[in-house]
């Protein structure tokens, strides 16, 4: 007899070990493998639910996020069994405020859905299925509502429980109407339950009294089940089906609430979901992009060198140029000069170059002194001028030095004054949180330094300083680097003149100040101004046979030194790699400015900070996928790259890119790299486009000393920047051939943040 569907996924419950099952399904979704007949028991039917709306990390983000929310789980209504320990409502409705439920992909006929129940009138089993039972979701809550501590629900006429009583693994069913099986389970090979406990066995017979084949169903339950376990491993040995299950034991209790545990299970759940991805796909004759492009986890074979486009000696001799032409702060000439190359430079490779200008109010390189008085000592602190602060005007900020010793950072008591600031790097070292997704090698370690750069990017209490009335603020740059030259790059205009000074300098004011004489100072920043400056973004387009998709390769050109900025040689390199190659989708590369004047390219509608939002705002065309607009599938970042004595630091949107860099990082001969889930933002470039909902592979090896000089030449390594424009070159060449469900989307909270 002809079947049905070509090919079905029977899922098993097992309370919160369904979580391993999230971590398999997400593989799957995001390998684009989705099963034409799903039937899933009690928590195995919930995580279909998101199985068939295509929500790929929505089961396990619920679990991991609500599982100490008591309308998820109410320990307390085991007891009396009037209400089920388990909020169904919340579940399937509640939670769609926060985490909204896809119902459009859900009723999609395409993926036909079954939910296993019990009849506790008679103890056998029902199949309620999608657009043919009166609420599928009702029927997911009496799939899921374990025997012993949950009532019965009532759908179409009929008191349910838990499904897996009468067909813990309906794969009988299932080949019934399917050429081929696919059985995902709970348990390791070789698992057997033991005999019911008598305290289980005297429950049940108090509960199911007046219901004889209920009761008989509820008693011989474990011993069913270990026979479906042996007619289906049987079947397996000959080929009859294939068996996903956990590699090693579950060792977790049947209500975990331990969410480190919880989540460590749903990592283990992905990794034994990829390994058996090639398998499967044997198994179900699958032609899918992404599992044809690799073999055993690795590149079946690099598309294309990017040796063949560039060397290490020609990146070096680009990024060398670009550092001895001047410092690169936007709108200044060097700046200027900069951009016009790289607009020739395209132009002269033959693709389509556009570019956008900006104008803004200007001020120029400033300078700026600082005296200090105090008895009969007068001192002159070298200082460097903080970016967008106000300036002096014709007289310098004059007044009595005030500490601000409060580590809340409130102005009170500085009217009239210079606020004197300790920037403490250790707090600024310590407050940034992101999930290490993985590392290679496995130990590697994220460095002390990571992320004090950013955090200094800008500082709020500049403006409570103004609000407060001070005259001037002394910033104690408190760090064993040099002076942060370009910080904070991303501060709003303060109106008060601001500074930096060293370490020493401040222990020396601190001194002063502790003494019962009192510190007086002066401060003078003067710049000229230009009301009218402009600065321009450039971006070319390789235009891909898919007319609908597009892929964004992005960096910022304002820069410093060799390394902050130098991914621009990276993007040359690499369009000059693809321009002739026939692409999928289209390819944008933006070589975007604004980095240091980062307020003025901030647009109103965008919390996010970076100089391509910009760029993001004006071309909606090229990315958002609206009214018949190109839909940006991915994005790769590239910042600060070649960075010799730093592991390569990059952040990853989700699960699919995450594989896409890792399969990528195999092809190199000594990677030292660590993948992180920000819980925040971002750090630098890739934020706006994560923001956007563009999953995004961001490097961005970032630290204090990038925006010194001193140590650019000995940190900067061409030969590493080679090896990371090659990775980035197989990168892209993997997302070019992977379909868009396979990438998969943004996942806007870090496992991590979710576990706290």
């Amino acid at each position: 007899m002809e079947k049905k569907y070509r090919s079905a996924l029977v899922v098993e419950g097992g309370a919160l070990r369904g979580i391993h099952t999230a971590g398999v399904l997400d593989v799957l979704m995001r390998c684009n493998i989705y099963f034409p007949c799903v039937i899933g028991v009690s928590a195995g039917a919930l995580n279909a639910f998101n199985y068939i709306s295509h929500q790929t990390g929505r089961s396990a983000d619920i679990l991991l996020h609500y599982i100490r929310d008591e309308r998820y789980l109410n320990l307390r209504n085991i007891a009396n069994r009037k209400e089920s320990a388990f909020g169904f409502d919340f579940m399937f409705h509640g939670l769609q405020a926060y985490l909204p439920f896809d119902y459009e992909t859900f009723n999609d006929p395409a993926q036909a859905f079954t939910v296993v129940a019990t009849d506790v009138e008679d103890g056998s089993p029902i199949y309620f299925r999608k657009g043919e039972c009166s609420d599928i979701f009702k029927a997911g809550a009496a799939s899921a509502s374990l025997p012993l501590i949950s009532p019965p629900v009532e759908l179409d006429g009929h008191r349910c429980i838990d499904g897996g009583v009468a067909d813990p693994i309906p794969f009988l069913h299932a080949m019934e109407e399917s050429e081929r099986v696919v059985v995902l389970l709970t348990r390791h090979k070789g698992f057997r339950k033991r005999t019911m406990p008598f305290a289980e066995r005297e429950a049940a017979k108090q509960l199911y009294k007046a219901s004889p084949q209920m009761l008989e169903a509820a008693l011989s339950a474990n011993d069913r089940y270990n026979d479906t376990l042996d007619l289906l491993e049987q079947m397996e040995d000959e080929g009859k089906l294939f068996v996903i299950r956990p590699s090693k034991e579950i060792d977790i209790s049947l209500l975990e609430r331990n969410t480190e545990s919880l989540g460590k299970l749903y990592r283990e759940g992905v990794q034994d979901g990829e390994k058996i991805l090639h398998a499967l796909s044997e198994y179900l004759g699958l032609t899918n992009s992404l599992l044809q492009f690799e073999k055993g986890g690795t590149l079946n074979k690099r598309k294309y060198v990017i040796g063949n486009y560039t060397s290490a000696d020609e990146l070096d001799d680009l990024v060398s140029a670009a550092a001895q032409s001047g410092k690169r702060l936007t709108g200044d000439p060097a700046h200027e000069r900069f951009m016009r190359e790289i607009r020739n430079t395209l132009q002269s490779a033959q693709v389509r170059v556009f570019s956008d200008p900006y104008y803004f109010a200007y001020t120029g390189t400033a300078s700026a002194s600082l005296t200090v008085a105090a008895e009969d000592t007068a001192l002159n602190i070298p200082c460097i001028p903080m970016a967008y602060a106000g300036l002096s005007g014709d007289q310098p900020a004059q007044g009595e030095l005030y500490p601000v010793i409060d580590k809340n950072y409130r102005f009170i008591g500085a009217r009239g004054k210079l606020a004197l600031v300790h920037v403490d790097m250790d707090v600024l070292r310590g407050t940034y949180r992101a999930e290490r997704v993985f590392s290679v090698p496995d130990d590697l370690p994220l460095p002390d330094t990571f992320g004090v750069g950013a955090k200094t990017a800008a500082f709020s209490f500049l403006s409570l300083a103004k609000v407060a009335g001070a005259k001037g603020v002394i910033c104690v740059w408190d760090g064993d680097t040099p002076l942060p030259q370009a910080l904070p790059y991303a501060q709003h205009d303060v109106g008060i003149p601001c500074v930096w000074i060293g370490r020493e300098d401040g222990q020396l004011l601190q001194t002063l100040l502790d003494t019962p004489t009192q510190c007086f100072a002066s401060l003078s920043v003067t710049a000229q101004t230009v009301p009218h400056a402009e600065t321009q973004t450039v971006y070319c387009v390789l235009p891909g046979t898919e007319a609908e998709e597009s892929v964004l390769v992005h960096t910022h050109t304002d820069g410093i030194n060799r390394i902050e900025e130098n991914g621009f040689a990276a993007l040359l390199s690499l369009i000059d790699a693809l321009k002739d190659k026939p692409l999928r989708r289209t390819h944008i590369f933006v070589f975007a400015s604004g980095r240091y004047r980062l307020p003025m390219m901030q647009p109103a509608s965008s919390a996010s900070t970076g100089a391509i939002s910009k760029w993001l705002e004006m071309h909606r065309d090229l990315w958002d996928g609206r009214n018949g607009h190109l839909r940006a599938v991915a994005a790769i970042s590239a910042e600060q790259l070649g960075l010799a004595d730093l592991p390569e630091i990059v952040f990853s949107s989700n699960s699919g890119i995450d594989a896409v860099y890792r399969q990528a990082l195999e092809q190199r001969d000594d990677p030292r790299s660590i993948v992180l889930r920000a819980s925040g933002a971002i750090f630098g470039e890739g934020q706006p486009v994560h923001s956007a909902g563009i999953p995004v592979l961001a490097f961005c090896a970032e630290d204090a000393l990038l925006w010194s000089d001193e140590t650019q030449h000995t940190r900067f390594s061409s030969a590493r920047m080679l090896e990371q424009t090659q990775t980035i070159l197989d990168c892209l060449t993997l997302l070019d051939e992977m379909p868009k469900e396979a990438i998969g989307r943004v996942e806007k909270r870090a496992i991590r943040d979710i576990l706290t």
